[in-house]
């Protein structure tokens, strides 16, 4: 994995890694203004500008029903259209965390995996599943234990934030851009709301993942909110260095 070189120091840089348990149609919608100054508009900079790094960390390559290589395949068809380069893309193949709503996975490891990757690649911002894991999927839930705890433990970088995509119900997640009311005025540290442009892209990056387009994926790419509205949480993190005797 490699950073695209550029004039702006890597100091101001916003280097942003979203973990995930497997190359999967879970995409996290943004958008801002175009003079805005804050984090809403950094995100959606991302795939747009070479001062912004943003990578994809992923826990296996979602073989779950042997399909492996394609599914690895899909997701760097639709990094693509989302302007995310293969090079940005990390998938880590491990057997002792597999795409299996049954095996519980290590949190030890997952942990200590997610951790090796903000430090080598200097990641300010992490962005993954929050306890309840959007769909209650025992893998994503897991990967947000995996750094709640590196946050609880005080192992997260200084300059290194934390935020947790917020899980709905399931009418206000198929309610489309009728539920921006509700988000609007729920509190959350972070809301994204995406443009007409954004929509057509990250449909076009869903459409990518041909082996997962069962039925009720269609449901979801065409009336689920998370395609136009996502609300996020600060994931508080503990005191640094914190030793336990």
């Amino acid at each position: 994995m490699s950073l695209t070189t550029c004039s702006t120091p890597v100091d101001h840089r916003l280097k942003i890694t979203g973990i995930d348990k497997h190359p999967s149609m879970a995409y996290i919608c943004l958008d801002g203004r175009e003079n805005s100054n804050t984090l809403q508009h950094q995100l959606v900079c991302i795939a747009r500008s070479p001062i912004f790094y943003f990578d994809h960390l992923f826990k296996n390559n979602g073989n779950y029903y042997n399909q492996g290589f394609q599914r690895r395949e899909e997701l760097l068809d639709s990094c693509a259209v989302l302007g995310i380069p293969a090079s940005q893309v990390t998938i880590h193949n491990c057997k002792e965390l597999p795409d299996n709503p049954n095996v519980e996975w290590s949190i030890s490891m997952a942990s200590s995996l997610i951790l090796k990757h903000i430090r080598a690649h200097s990641i300010n911002l992490v962005l993954t599943f929050d306890g309840r894991g959007v769909s209650g999927h025992s893998n994503h839930t897991a990967i947000y234990k995996a750094v709640s705890y590196l946050a609880s433990i005080g192992n997260i970088p200084d300059d290194c934030s934390l935020l947790s995509l917020s899980t709905i119900g399931v009418l206000r997640k198929y309610l489309s851009f009728l539920e921006l009311p509700i988000s609007w005025l729920l509190p959350s540290d972070l809301c994204c709301v995406i443009g007409s442009k954004g929509y057509v892209q990250a449909k076009r990056a869903m459409l990518c993942h041909r082996t997962q387009l069962l039925w009720f994926r269609y449901l979801y790419i065409w009336f689920s909110r998370y395609m136009i509205i996502n609300t996020f949480q600060v994931i508080d993190q503990g005191p640094k260095n914190l030793k336990i005797y």
